[in-house]
Parts: C-alpha cells; sequence; structure tokens
C-alpha cells in the first residue's frame, strides 16, 4: 500500500509539472490569436496608407480638373 501511495503521489506531481494538453492547446490558441491580431494590423495599417496615398491622386487629379474648367 506504501508502493502504490508513493507511485500515486510522484505521478501527481509529475502531471503538476507538466501542462496540460489543454493548457498547451489554450496557450497555442492564445498565441495563435494575438498573432492574427499583429498580422491584421500591419495589413490595416499597411491598407490605410495605400488608400490614403490613392485619394491624395484622385483629389489631385479632381483639382487640376476643376482649374482647367475654371480657366475655361
Amino acid at each position: 500500500m506504501y508502493a502504490a501511495s508513493v507511485g500515486i503521489r510522484a505521478a501527481f506531481v509529475l502531471r503538476s509539472a507538466i501542462p496540460s494538453r489543454r493548457t498547451a492547446n489554450q496557450r497555442r490558441a492564445a498565441e495563435e490569436d494575438k498573432l492574427d491580431r499583429r498580422i491584421l494590423h500591419i495589413i490595416d495599417t499597411r491598407l490605410g496608407v495605400a488608400l490614403e496615398r490613392r485619394l491624395d491622386k484622385v483629389v489631385d487629379r479632381l483639382a487640376e480638373r476643376m482649374g482647367a474648367l475654371m480657366e475655361a
């Protein structure tokens, strides 16, 4: 009986030292979510810059056309 209780204690200590599969999966999922958020932030930032540049070009062309119409 004593040997069995030592074995049970050893198994408990070992399990508490090693993260469970569920904990590891939760940690991995959290890391993936964090990475996804970073990627989306980068995409949004780059897309925002690209759209702003394109809008500037459109506004410049519109201003040129309006200027040409005003002169005519």
